[in-house]
């Protein structure tokens, strides 16, 4: 896919790309515990991915909970919960096997607690090249079904699936502040892989009154305007 900034994108519709906003990298400072942030993937059909060559064929889409419960000087938790919402023709498999993120102050090791379900199974720190599929670099935390580079669809996350685990991130976080940035995950799916960066969703929309509606009010005014005007004849 060609290299995507980092971006927000909120429902998982054909309408999402477009209400798609630039997002920075998300800071949690030490007080702010307990707080939360979202991430949403979203890769329409006939676009690139972050390598290419090839497009994917039909839309592709997740969603990402993260709370943080917990921050002190030498550790982070994270409650996440990750959703494949992607819709497939019956027949096509869009699995998701792992997904990562960059941390900064760069972290020194990460444990991963689950309820063993299925999907997502385990998590790493990266050190040295911290590379990811697809191209993406400077990501220190990996998390996957079967390994970070990839996996079979028997262990992925499919399509209309959620799973939910709890990762602590280990580091020297004395300055009080850790950063997230970028998150790009990775499908495995029927024609093929693709991975592709996420980002925070974009604000929801302010309610329009609608031409009529406009209408209406203007023509109430009006006739509230006549009627302080006969009260005062």
């Amino acid at each position: 896919m060609k290299l995507e900034r980092f971006i927000g994108s909120v429902a998982v519709a054909g309408a999402l790309a477009l209400t798609s906003v630039p997002a920075s990298a998300i800071t949690v400072n030490v007080g702010d515990a307990p707080t939360s942030f979202n991430i949403d993937w979203y890769l329409a059909a006939g676009s690139l991915d972050n390598d290419g060559p090839s497009p994917t064929p039909i839309d592709l889409s997740a969603s990402g909970s993260f709370l943080v419960t917990s921050f002190t000087a030498a550790a982070i938790s994270l409650n996440i919960t990750i959703s494949n919402t992607t819709v497939v023709p019956s027949g096509i498999n869009a699995g998701i096997t792992s997904f990562g993120f960059g941390v900064s102050p760069n972290p020194t090791a990460v444990t991963f607690t689950d309820a063993n379900d299925g999907a997502f199974s385990s998590a790493v720190v990266q050190t040295g090249s911290q590379n990811y599929p697809g191209g993406y670099n400077n990501i220190d935390v990996c998390v996957f079904t079967q390994g970070c580079s990839g996996g079979g669809q028997p262990t992925a996350l499919a399509a209309g699936d959620s799973d939910s685990f709890l990762l602590t991130i280990y580091g020297d976080f004395s300055n009080g502040s850790v950063s997230f940035d970028p998150f790009p995950i990775k499908f495995q799916t029927s024609y093929g892989s693709f991975e592709f960066s996420g980002g925070i969703p974009p604000p929801p929309p302010t309610d329009v009154p609608e031409p009529a509606s406009l209408a209406l009010m203007g023509l109430g005014l009006v006739g509230l305007g006549f009627s302080r005007r006969r009260a005062k004849s």
